[in-house]
């Protein structure tokens, strides 16, 4: 059995969807999806206060240099929003420090 389907049979929605995650940062940086006008992060949640996004990856997002920032929520129930920056969008879903951005492109 390999690794992958290992995954899929045993592994909990959390560490699929973060295997999923990381998997498309990974074909992400090799194809060379770089642009100086934006920069794209993932959020990531320690604890899920509300019970509803789970732990781990749950959005990426692209922050443009208007500082306008897009974020898709992943998983079963997935949006797309668009904030002004993205405090404004961490002082909504950042719940108190416990959903940190991670920069993929510093």
């Amino acid at each position: 059995m390999t690794a992958l389907q290992n995954l899929i049979d045993e592994g909990s929605p959390g560490e699929i969807q973060n295997a999923i995650a990381t998997l498309g940062l990974e074909l992400r940086r090799l194809i060379g999806a770089d642009d100086a006008a934006h920069r794209r992060f993932m959020l990531v949640r320690d604890q899920d206060v509300s019970g509803q996004s789970g732990t781990g990856f749950v959005a990426e997002g692209c922050q443009y240099s208007t500082g306008v920032t897009v974020i898709q929520w992943l998983g079963p129930h997935a949006s797309t929003v668009v904030w002004s920056n993205i405090e404004s969008a961490l002082a909504i879903h950042g719940h108190g420090g416990r959903t940190r951005v991670v920069w993929l492109d510093d």
